[in-house]
């Protein structure tokens, strides 16, 4: 086999030892490139001043002049690469077509797409390398790289550009200083920046960055795995004007801060209500707490109006005691009077006493010596002296009873004037409590008792009135919670649903597309053999909310927007009226049949398992919209509205007929690992604004029954605002009864206290007046014993006098005895008187004395009644003295003598207790009232400033809109006529594949660029609709496929200068890579516009074999061994050995394939 263009190293031909990865065909031409990137030779490390050039044969030289005008500006011509990562020094040729770039893995394939990536300024995070100095050949201090690109103006003989970069490597000596030492540029042998090199580069429209012109290996999966918005920013990098990516960036940026200022809107118009209702709340509280205030001084002047009326009846009752207590200490002052008095009387009796016993003493001294004489003769009479001596001892005993009975006699005196004296202060005290009503107290208690018995009677039916209206009360409140959650849950169902009428609106929020379709199919509806059906966005609702989570998992929004044939014929006719429209773009879909589903059978063993039905059973609409969205297998995947457990896993994995499943947001498929088990798998994410579908098309009227509770929470309110007039009536009623019962009791302990005292006093007189009548018996008795003995003794003393006589006859004269009998009687007599003043002064210092201590406990009981008053009554003073001060300093002290005047005590003591009891039951507690001032100056205050920022955020959003509308309309036209043209061109490729394929925008929220992307949707089998291209949904090579032709359709876009492709072809089977490349040859080769070729760089490790070659496609092999034997045989020298060479081969070629 022979080669045209070789490749040659600075130091010799390499040999080659493998030829097992080249690929037969038998198509001519092929020219087949041979480098060794691990030569023995040491290379030349050149200075800064002598930079490497590329070396080429003059052969080489004159065919690359030849084939110059081939190459599109920018184009790489060549490649030289010293001591960079594996290649020692190798310099590499390229064709302007198609370069297919092959070699075993860590021969150096990717090295030579570094180089390129590196000296073209891509970022070198992306090689997952920190520094240049890393991608030096390992014990080498530099490395070189140099390639020669197609110059600009090639008719006018400008030479082709030479840029370089030298590489130093990274110190090992530990030191950091240099270990970040930046290439050194250069532009034909001349030094130049970063910033120069960066200017020459885009001048050539190099973008090495840009997925779409430059596709390493290490950024093939970053490029299948892009999404959406990815893809759209790299598409718009690679394909679209000047600045559009920036003018993306800027809409999207100005939608964010719309977006931004629109929720501050909403929440600033939220927060407005709020501060606005609360600043009429805080008013109201205000009002409310300064009517509170007021009534509460009202109040508080009432109170000081009563604590004066009750300290004036306290001062009455006071003087009362007063007086009580100045007439107990008069009374005591005037019994110490008569004490003086008495005292004399007692001493002038005295001294009568001691006068009459001297003047006694006198008398009877001469008198005396008679007696004894007398006695002297009667001596001598034994029987007379006996008879007298028994006549005296009996008047000595006489005399002793005598003595005892005036003892008694005493007593009985002093009883009996104790007695007297607390007779009258009885009998003054019931003349003080009596009164004309006194007689009718027994009357009025049992009067009092019966009404406190009804009062009570009334009261208990009250609180039970009370009870039963907290208690509807509560149910009422209880109903009125319901109620508002009902129509909370209503209004919310009314915001999120939506009725038919308002379909053009909910298709605005999809776009204008939809819109305008649905309007030009109703225009061509005569046109159609059938109905056409509206995309189930517009026709279909979910009747189970439960399961949009499910829902949206397995159905996109792209199938939500089809439009449904019934016919071939018209999704033909549909197709071609819409081409014939450029303002309409509908997607179509021909309705072949619908999904077999799973039987009722297995339905019923799915729901024993722990599912909840099928997704085809949520869905209500047009019967072809449903076939439609059966024929997406939702009739075959049965849901679970609750996670699914391992065991139920367990029982899933063994049911033979179930493959796909939806649970708890997620679609998971069952399969067979290599080793036969069974194993479940996620195979997809949550798809958005799937939900649409249903909150669009929930056709339930709420209004009917959102007014109807309405009014039944109306009516609530107002039995609850009842049962709380009538709630307040009745507590009112129980404060006026409660107020009337406690005063009947405070009358009924009175009365009992007046009448308990007053029996007291009576029960105390009537034993005071029977013992006085007992002393009085007492004393007539003792007088009449003592008058009987008084005669007694005159008869004893008559019978002694006789007996004197008949002794003394003969022996004394007869006056003597008489005298002497006389003189005894008168001195016993007066002996007797003198005893009876001394009883009198005795009777008269017990008088006074019992009297003394009589009045003296009066006294001494006033003053401690008067004392104990005082004490109790001392806080009272205190707030009379406080009531006067408030009085006096509000200036109210002549308005409430008024009052004083105009009501009684009990009825201001009435109107006291009502107002305490309503300012209980006011809705408004007492508060601080100046703490409410400020805070609704600072509500006031920070309501100005919101309402001063929604002003501000209005005219933003103004501006904002004024100013992206123009941007907005230039950026996506543009972007429409991309998709249109890359779709078609699309298209048209996978068309020849024998597949279908499309691309469009993606715009998941029409007002939001940032949220838009470019969707991919192929179909690669017969009546397979088109699908978008995920992971999820397509193979590697299917995705591969898809990513090369798409990357093949943006170049008819791009004006770049070349395109690489490494290992694009890994992870697809034979037959995707055989028509894949297949493709790409022919592409690649053929596809050249006014002599001017597309350069295309194809990285593989190996090809399969037999695959097509072209004239214009240029194979390289890259080896890094040191054992590759000699090219020479491979490199003919002559252009006759050349075509010998490759006769041979095909002839050979031949024979093998015979």
């Amino acid at each position: 086999m022979s080669s045209a263009n070789a490749m040659y190293t600075s130091a010799k031909r390499p040999a080659i030892t493998d030829y097992a990865a080249v690929p037969g065909s038998n198509k001519r031409h092929r020219k087949i490139h041979i480098s060794n990137t691990d030569s023995n030779v040491v290379p030349h490390i050149f200075s800064s001043k002598e930079l490497p050039t590329i070396q080429v044969p003059q052969d080489l030289a004159l065919r690359a002049e030849s084939m110059r005008k081939g190459f599109s500006t920018g184009a790489v011509i060549a490649v030289r690469l010293v001591d960079f990562q594996v290649a020692t020094d190798a310099t590499y040729r390229f064709m302007p077509n198609l370069n297919m770039i092959l070699g075993n893995n860590g021969s150096g394939k990717s090295t030579i797409i570094t180089a390129l990536f590196l000296l073209f300024q891509g970022r070198i995070a992306d090689l997952q390398h920190k520094t240049y100095g890393e991608f030096v050949r390992y014990g080498c201090k530099k490395s070189i790289i140099s390639v020669i690109i197609q110059g600009k103006a090639i008719d006018g003989g400008d030479h082709n550009p030479c840029i370089a970069a030298v590489l130093t490597a990274s110190e090992s000596d530990g030191l950091r200083s240099r270990d970040r030492v930046p290439p050194q540029w250069y532009i034909d042998g001349l030094p130049i920046s970063t910033n120069e090199l960066e200017s020459f580069i885009e001048r050539y429209n190099i973008r090495v960055n840009n997925l779409c012109q430059f596709l390493p290996q290490f950024r093939v999966a970053a490029f299948s795995s892009e999404s959406k918005i990815q893809r759209l920013i790299s598409t718009e990098e690679a394909v679209g004007y000047k600045g559009m990516l920036d003018d993306h960036r800027s809409l999207s940026q100005i939608d964010n801060e719309l977006s931004d200022i629109t929720a501050d809107l909403e929440d600033g118009d939220k927060l407005i209500s709020r501060l606005t209702l609360r600043r009429n709340e805080l008013e109201e509280r205000i009002t409310a707490v300064e009517e509170t205030l007021a009534y509460q001084e009202q109040l508080t002047f009432l109170e000081n109006v009563y604590t004066l009326m009750e300290h004036r009846d306290i001062q009455n009752t006071l003087d009362s005691l007063n007086v009580e207590y100045t007439k107990a200490e008069a009374d005591l002052k005037a019994v110490a009077d008569e004490q003086k008095v008495a005292l004399e009387l007692v001493a002038n009796i005295r001294r009568e006493i001691e006068s009459g016993e001297r003047e006694m003493r006198k008398k009877y001294a001469s008198k005396s010596r008679a007696v004894e004489e007398a006695k002297d003769i009667f001596t001598d009479h034994k029987t007379t002296k006996t008879n007298l001596e028994n006549v005296l001892q009996n008047i000595e005993n006489t005399e002793s009873e005598l003595i005892v009975l005036e003892s008694q006699m005493n007593d009985a005196s002093k009883q009996q004037l104790q007695a007297q004296v607390e007779e009258k202060d009885i009998r003054l005290k019931l003349e003080s409590i009596s009164n004309p009503e006194f007689n009718e107290l027994s009357d009025r208690i049992q009067e009092v008792n019966q009404q406190i018995i009804d009062k009570e009677s009334v009261i208990g039916s009250l609180n039970d009135q009370k009870d039963t209206r907290n208690s509807e009360m509560e149910r009422v409140v209880e109903k009125i919670r319901q109620k508002s959650v009902q129509l909370k849950q209503l209004q919310n169902r009314e915001a999120s649903g939506r009725d038919i009428s308002k379909i053009k609106t909910v298709l605005q929020s999809e776009g204008d597309e939809i819109e305008r379709g649905i309007n030009f199919v109703k225009e061509n509806a005569h046109k159609f053999k059938k109905p056409i059906i509206y995309p189930a966005i517009a026709s279909v609702s979910i009747t189970d909310k439960r399961v949009l989570p499910m829902f949206s998992t397995v159905v996109s929004i792209a199938q939500l927007k089809k439009f449904v044939c019934q016919t071939s014929e018209d999704q033909v006719l549909l197709t071609r009226l819409c081409g014939e429209r450029p303002d309409i773009n509908i997607q179509t879909v021909h309705l072949f049949g619908k999904s077999n589903g799973i039987d009722a059978n297995n339905i019923q063993k799915l729901k024993e398992q722990g599912f909840d039905g099928v997704l085809s059973d949520i869905l209500k609409g047009p019967e072809p919209m449903l076939d439609f969205l059966n024929s997406l297998q939702l009739n075959c995947l049965p849901y679970a509205l609750n996670p699914i457990t391992d065991e139920v896993r367990a029982k899933i994995r063994s049911h033979d007929t179930l493959n796909e499943y939806v649970d708890s947001k997620m679609h998971y498929k069952i399969s067979k690992s290599r080793y036969g088990r069974k194993q479940v798998t996620e195979t997809s994410n949550p798809l958005e604004k799937a939900s649409r579908i249903s909150e669009f098309m929930m056709e339930v009227d709420y209004k009917p029954e959102i007014s109807a509770l309405e009014s039944q929470i109306l009516r609530f309110k107002e039995d609850h605002a009842e049962f709380k007039k009538s709630s307040i009536k009745i507590d009112e009623e129980l404060s006026i009864i409660q107020t009337e019962l406690s005063q009947l009791k405070e009358e009924r302990r009175s009365i009992k206290q007046a009448l308990q005292e007053e029996s007291t006093l009576k029960f105390k007189l009537k034993t005071l007046q029977k013992k006085k009548k007992n002393l009085d018996r007492k004393l007539e008795t003792s007088r009449a014993d003592q008058l009987l003995k008084i005669e007694f003794l005159k008869q004893q003393g008559y019978n002694l006098q006789k007996s004197l006589k008949s002794i003394t006859k003969n022996k004394l004269p007869k006056d003597v005895l008489e005298n002497t009998f006389l003189i005894g009687l008168e001195k016993q007599r007066d002996e007797i008187i003198i005893k009876d003043k001394y009883n009198k002064v005795k009777v008269i210092q017990e008088s006074i004395k019992l009297r003394k201590e009589s009045l003296k406990k009066t006294y001494l009981d006033a003053k401690q009644r008067r004392d104990d008053f005082v004490k109790e009554h001392e806080e009272d003073y205190t707030n009379f003295d406080a009531s006067v001060k408030w009085l006096d300093d509000n200036n109210m002290r002549e308005k409430a003598e008024e009052v004083m005047e105009k009501h009684s005590y009990e009825d201001l003591k009435k109107e006291v207790g009502k107002r305490k009891y309503k300012l209980q039951l006011a809705d408004e507690p007492t508060v601080n009232i100046d703490m409410l001032r400020i805070q609704l100056k600072d509500v006031i205050t920070n309501l100005e400033d919101a309402q001063n920022r929604q002003q501000l955020n209005a005219s933003r959003k103004h501006d904002l809109t004024v100013r992206i509308k123009e941007t907005r309309l230039k950026w996506e036209s543009a972007l429409l006529e991309i998709e249109k043209k890359i779709s078609s061109e699309f298209s048209n490729m996978f068309a020849s594949f024998g597949c279908k394929g499309r691309v469009e925008v993606s715009k998941d929220d029409i007002n939001a660029v940032g949220t838009w992307g470019i969707d991919i949707f192929v179909s690669f089998r017969k009546n397979e609709k088109e699908s978008p291209l995920t992971r999820q949904r397509q193979s590697g090579g299917e995705r591969a496929v898809s990513t090369a032709v798409y990357l093949l359709a943006l170049q008819q876009l791009a004006n770049v200068p070349f395109r690489v492709l490494d290992e694009i072809n890994q992870g697809m089977d034979e037959h995707n890579e055989r028509r894949t490349l297949e493709f790409f040859v022919k592409y690649a080769c053929e596809n050249s516009t006014s002599g001017t070729a597309q350069q295309y760089f194809l990285v593989s490790p190996k090809l399969i074999t037999k695959l097509p070659t072209h004239k214009k496609m240029n194979i390289t092999f890259v080896t890094s061994s040191a054992a590759v034997g000699d090219t020479d045989r491979l490199i003919p020298s002559t252009e006759s050995e050349l075509q010998r060479s490759m006769l041979q081969e095909e002839a050979a070629e031949d024979h093998e394939d015979d």
